[in-house]
């Protein structure tokens, strides 16, 4: 896949109340998983999904969030609640966990997580997760964030074109969103 052309474009300041109705564009992966749960309180409830943000700069590198200590890299993202404005979120995820701002410009991922909890055939609830693209725009790499001591949470933000050395994706929907990104 041409990871420089994945994806449907959208402006930059365009409301989306429902990522899953970009599913059958153009250019945009689809994908449904699940999520098996311990009980009915986890991740998913009383949301509508998760917003992740792929940011891109004019040389290609991607701007992960990255723990030494556990091992891994993330995209920057974020709860959707009820009524919130995906695009929004995406934005607002990128600026707040980095420092940078962004102009959205693809939506590159549409899917739905059936959540499960045990001894239940049927999913608890189903939740959206669509992954964007966005560019800076503005604003820099907060200082307690260029190194993991810096801050209080051990996340550090690295713009890079793959993994760093040592660094994973973690199982499930985070290494598929860095998958679809980094090839």
């Amino acid at each position: 896949m041409d990871h420089e052309h994945i994806g449907h474009p959208i402006a930059g300041d365009e409301p989306i109340t429902d990522p899953t109705s970009y599913r059958d564009h153009s250019g945009v992966e689809s994908r449904d998983e699940r999520n098996d749960h311990d009980g009915p309180e986890h991740c998913g409830t009383g949301t509508e999904g998760r917003a992740i943000v792929d940011v891109r700069d004019e040389d290609g590198e991607h701007l992960l969030l990255v723990h030494d200590g556990v091992g891994v890299a993330i995209m920057p993202n974020e709860t959707v609640d009820p009524g919130e404005d995906w695009a929004t979120v995406a934005r607002e995820a990128a600026a707040g966990y980095t420092g940078v701002e962004i102009e959205l410009e693809a939506i590159l991922s549409v899917g739905t997580v059936e959540h499960t909890v045990p001894e239940q055939d049927d999913p608890q609830m189903t939740t959206a997760r669509a992954v964007f693209r966005g560019s800076p725009v503005g604003g820099e790499v907060d200082e307690c964030k260029r190194a993991a001591d810096k801050g209080s949470d051990e996340w550090r933000v690295e713009w890079c074109s793959e993994l760093p050395d040592g660094i994973s994706a973690p199982d499930g929907g985070p290494k598929r969103d860095l998958d679809l990104v980094l090839g």
